[in-house]
């Protein structure tokens, strides 16, 4: 058993004892996941020019559906999820953006569906074919009783969120499976958003049987596994599906699930994975304490609730624009852009509760300001039920942060850091180690947030998971039992 505390410490980076790696382009991972052989259904083109804000959406203030759930509606939501927003040629081959965030651009991420009552869609599971966009059919038969989800509605269609270790583990080696939660938070906020932009809401859940979701996608625990499960509720007037078993799996498994000619499994990982597996009982411990960092505050600011501006970029706008930009101009960023992301973030902890308090206490959130009007430059706070922003340390502390973040120095221009912090031994404490998956993703949800409010906003956004765990934990007073898990740095950027 390996703890949350246990698997962030000894994945820590010191600049004394970094180990030199080369990365091995040889067995370099594929980027999409098929079936070969396997017969597919094309989604149906939609045209996503819809001008709701981001802002708007965010607050479930989206259109009602119209009409029952159908294939149209279905491919509009995996649209908005995931979505190719460019292609660049090089000599090499050709590389795809996406409009979700992902550590090294490496994608870990896959999204599968299981339809129970869908218009123009056969019950089944099916795995969603980025590339193609496209629909390959797993297992034909009823799933609503399969999700591996004890609470919640009576799903029409239930989405998952998994993760393909080796694609970061190429490269982050053991750390890997920080950014595969993270990536996976991102694209599960685009998803959540997504529902949301249709009228529909998403029941959340990261507390499932692992093992009975894996069988029903037909994974391989060892290298891809489930993260979270979104279930969109039947109508009550539907009638009650069919509890029996789903059908047999229909692909060739073990030619999907490889994504390099020699993969590399890295202990670590597998251990924290294996720690986290089971749902640790609520009420174990006081939730409040994981949010406890050994800090005090002391001057606060409220923060305005904020409409869309006619100089923002639409939801759909942001995400087909979503970027990671670096080249921030040290320029000073006006007060009410940095609201609107605080207001941002703050809409984003209704999601969580009351269903699932757990989720969106999992993690604090602060800013390191910079260059920002009217907030002068130090260690902040945030409290999104109170929508306060609250003082910890005054100067300016965003060019340490650089150094901290492996001497990355462009991101002392930027004019704020977002940060995700968490006291790890009081997740152990309440959640046990699957409150680690709580942690990080919770910090990849709101930082896809942050990404597309910057995007709307015509500001950059990067978001950074490589530091020195230590030098980042000293500079920001943190106590001993917490630590930094993500940033996102946000400001102008040149050339805009």
């Amino acid at each position: 058993m390996l703890t949350a505390r246990e698997y962030h410490d000894r994945t820590s980076y010191d600049r004394r004892r970094m180990e030199p790696h080369r990365l091995n382009w040889a067995d370099q991972p594929a980027r999409y996941k098929t079936y070969p052989g396997a017969a597919v259904l094309p989604l149906p083109q939609v045209a996503d020019d819809s001008d709701e804000s981001l802002w708007e959406v965010a607050a479930g203030r989206a259109r009602p559906a119209a009409g029952p759930l159908g294939l149209q509606q279905v491919a509009r939501i995996l649209a908005r999820s995931c979505t190719l927003t460019a292609r660049r040629r090089f000599s090499g081959g050709t590389f795809d953006y996406r409009s979700v965030a992902s550590a090294g651009a490496l994608y870990p991420t896959e999204l599968y569906l299981a339809a129970s009552a869908v218009e123009s869609l056969a019950a089944g599971v099916y795995h969603f074919g980025l590339e193609r966009r496209c629909l390959t059919p797993l297992r034909v038969g009823p799933v609503a009783a399969a999700t591996g989800v004890e609470s919640g509605p009576r799903p029409a269609l239930s989405f998952f969120v998994s993760v393909i270790f080796y694609r970061s583990a190429w490269k982050y080696r053991q750390r890997a499976l920080r950014y595969v939660l993270l990536d996976a938070g991102h694209l599960l906020e685009n998803l959540l958003l997504a529902l949301k932009a249709c009228g529909l809401n998403g029941h959340l859940s990261y507390d499932f049987d692992d093992r009975q979701v894996a069988g029903l996608l037909g994974l391989d625990l060892e290298c891809e596994v489930p993260l979270a499960v979104v279930v969109v509720a039947a109508p009550a007037a539907a009638p009650a599906p069919d509890e029996e078993a789903p059908g047999p799996l229909a692909v060739d498994l073990p030619a999907a699930g490889q994504v390099a000619a020699r993969e590399v499994a890295y202990d670590l990982i597998g251990r924290a994975y294996r720690s986290g597996n089971g749902v640790y009982p609520a009420g174990a411990a006081d939730p409040k304490q994981v949010l406890k960092l050994g800090v005090q505050t002391t001057q606060t600011h409220g923060i305005p609730t904020v409409s869309a501006g006619k100089e923002e970029l639409s939801l759909s706008q942001a995400l087909r624009q979503r970027r990671s930009r670096r080249n921030f101009a040290a320029e000073r960023l006006a007060r009410h852009p940095f609201e609107h992301l605080l207001d941002l973030v703050c809409r984003a902890a209704p999601l969580d509760r009351p269903a699932e308090p757990r989720y969106g206490a999992a993690v604090a959130i602060g800013a390191l300001v910079g260059n920002v009007d009217g907030y002068p430059p130090g260690f902040y706070l945030l409290s999104p039920d109170d929508r306060r922003l609250a003082r910890v340390s005054s100067g300016e502390l965003t060019t340490a942060m650089a150094a901290a973040c492996l001497d990355q120095m462009w991101l002392a221009a930027a004019a704020v850091h977002f940060l995700f912090m968490v006291n790890l031994s009081a997740l152990d404490a309440c959640w046990g180690a699957r409150g680690y998956r709580y942690a990080m993703l919770g910090a990849g949800r709101i930082g896809q947030r942050l990404y597309l409010g910057a995007t709307a906003l015509g500001l950059g956004c990067c978001g950074i998971g490589a530091l020195y765990d230590d030098e980042a934990r000293r500079l920001l007073g943190l106590s001993a039992d917490a630590g930094l898990l993500y940033l996102v740095a946000v400001g102008s950027v040149r050339g805009r």
